[in-house]
């Protein structure tokens, strides 16, 4: 009977927390050129589609975010929501490997929520790359990243997006795609986020 509500708490518990994840920041670190850094703070809203059969209301989500660079290419990084019944904060840090037309990113994340209580802290780790194009306003970007909520179950995530800088403005968008996933845990749709933010440098 234990094991039995226990399990009921942890699948109710995961499925609040993913189906709640933003995965994206500020991108400052792909922003910056190399052996620059910089403060940035951003705004995003993470919309998550869902099957017009399904009969649920699209769920949205604002977070904000900030990010310090550091000229070594390490990142500080912490995010929190904007809604009242959603207190999801994680905290991170990431290494940005650069060139003069593409970024390597390696990061690492502590995702909370002062609402539920877990077995462990959901971790994830991911790798990202992004490729200026020559004359092209946006800078596309790929994402892969693994996100473990409990003992030997991980979710996968594979974000698309891209970002582009105005004077001291950031603009990015993105589409996560769960890979993989039961369904129960994450909607089978994704997650499309806006992110507008700001950066010193």
């Amino acid at each position: 009977m234990k094991t039995a509500i226990r399990t009921f708490i942890i699948l109710v518990s995961i499925n609040s927390i993913v189906l709640s994840m933003s995965t994206e920041g500020t991108n400052i670190g792909f922003v910056m050129e190399k052996n620059k850094g910089a403060f940035s703070i951003s705004s995003s809203l993470s919309i998550t589609p869902q099957k017009p059969s399904s009969d649920t209301e699209i769920g949205q989500f604002q977070y904000i975010h900030g990010a310090l660079l550091l000229p070594s290419g390490i990142e500080f990084s912490f995010g929190n929501s904007l809604e009242d019944d959603d207190e999801y904060t994680y905290l991170g840090a990431s290494y940005y490997i650069k060139d003069k037309n593409y970024t390597i990113g390696i990061n690492n994340r502590f995702h909370y929520n002062a609402n539920l209580k877990y077995d462990k802290k959901p971790r994830e780790f991911g790798a990202s790359f992004s490729y200026k194009i020559s004359k092209q306003a946006f800078t596309p970007y790929l994402k892969y990243s693994l996100r473990q909520y409990g003992s030997g179950q991980n979710l996968k995530l594979l974000t698309l997006g891209g970002f582009t800088s105005v004077s001291q403005m950031i603009f990015s968008f993105s589409y996560t795609m769960p890979m993989g996933a039961d369904q129960g845990f994450y909607n089978g749709k994704g997650e499309i986020a806006v992110n507008l933010g700001v950066f010193l440098n």
